[in-house]
């Protein structure tokens, strides 16, 4: 998994979708300059005229867009979210313009908690010029140990181990974590539009 812990506003340029003849839906954000995300994370679109479309299955889904959905960074300033409807949009081959409700569309990323199922992973920091940590660290915690409704006790991670601190700090680079139970990774004191941490986790 290839993923950017971040959440704030992105500026945009524009918001486009195009629906081809094979039913797939693509949505495209456009940014004004490097987004800073790599890989897939979650962001909230708002203002997006009230659609609703038919579902693969034929099922009516109302307000389509204005929700949290799965985008995929592929450039430094694109992403595009994916998916499979019937009908509802009118189709087209190439980008068009995403029809607002009367003000801006807005994008937010809110993609500061993800989920682990139980195994053994390994986590790599992608360290390049919109890698900041800032006031931030990586929280991981079991959830709902066992169904229990308890949860386990918090790790931090950095990005570089520091062994002369107290507590020691411990980099997230190269960690090869056991987990048990399922697990949440998340920003601790988080820095909104500041902190920005692409990893790569995977399950070995």
């Amino acid at each position: 998994m290839l993923t950017t812990l971040r959440t704030g506003a992105l500026a945009l340029t524009s918001v486009q979708y195009k629906f081809d003849a094979n039913n797939r839906l693509t949505v495209k954000i456009t940014t004004n300059g490097n987004h800073g995300l790599f890989g897939d994370g979650l962001i909230t679109l708002a203002n997006v005229l009230n659609i609703s479309v038919y579902g693969s299955t034929n099922e009516l889904i109302t307000n389509y867009f204005n929700k949290t959905l799965s985008f995929k960074a592929i450039s430094p300033d694109a992403l595009e979210f994916y998916s499979e409807i019937s009908s509802g949009l009118t189709q087209s081959e190439v980008f068009v313009t995403l029809p607002n409700s009367g003000l801006n569309i807005t994008a937010t990323v809110a993609n500061d908690v993800i989920v682990l199922t139980a195994g053994n992973y390994n986590f790599s920091l992608i360290d390049v010029a919109v890698t900041n940590f800032s006031t931030s660290s990586i929280k991981i915690k079991y959830k709902d140990i066992a169904n229990s409704g308890e949860d386990g006790e918090s790790s931090f991670f950095y990005k570089q181990d520091n062994f002369e601190a107290t507590p020691k700090e411990f980099g997230i680079n190269g960690q090869v974590l056991n987990f048990i139970y399922p697990v949440e990774v998340s920003i601790y004191q988080n820095n909104p539009n500041v902190t920005n941490i692409p990893l790569v986790i995977t399950q070995v």
